[in-house]
């Protein structure tokens, strides 16, 4: 009867170690069609110092409204109040920078107002300050999310621990 019940226990640790990895999880993107493409908006807090690469429009960049301040504001409506506040200004979206100043240190970009579609506001962030801005993610890449994986472990070392529990108790 013991080793019935230790067997179940380990089947049951087995079951609850894979599960996470049979829901399917949200990346938090927000998905926009600008112009009839469709991207994947999430919001990256960072400086333009520590991640100027990511500053310009794709393949290299991660803003395909850099340099062209209407489309950074077509992005921002687009995603209006569907990723949160930035950190400027809680009544404000992330940062849609569209273009760097190096006569001033500065980038120069846009935040959407979360309660007025109609509401867009200028922003100048020096280089090295850390905000939160918005980047496009690849749409054909999935987003992958630690969370299951660190559940999946630790159902993993918990079966682990019990299985040598039961071998023990046997003796």
């Amino acid at each position: 009867m013991f080793r019935l019940r230790c067997r179940l226990s380990i089947a049951a640790g087995s079951l609850f170690a894979t599960l996470p990895l049979l829901i399917p999880t949200s990346a938090e993107a927000v998905v926009v069609n600008v112009d009839g493409i469709n991207f994947d908006i999430v919001t990256f807090d960072t400086s333009y110092v520590l991640n100027s690469a990511d500053f310009s429009a794709p393949p290299v960049g991660r803003m395909p409204w850099w340099g062209d301040d209407s489309q950074a504001s077509k992005f921002a409506e687009q995603v209006y109040n569907q990723l949160g506040s930035g950190s400027l200004d809680s009544d404000y979206g992330p940062v849609f920078a569209y273009e760097y100043d190096p006569i001033f240190f500065e980038v120069v970009g846009l935040s959407q107002s979360l309660s007025d579609i109609n509401i867009q506001f200028g922003e100048f962030v020096p280089d090295f300050d850390v905000v939160t801005y918005a980047i496009t993610i690849p749409t054909s890449v999935p987003v992958p999310t630690p969370l299951p994986l660190f559940g999946v472990a630790t159902a993993y070392q918990w079966s682990r621990s019990l299985k040598k529990r039961c071998k023990l108790s046997q003796y």
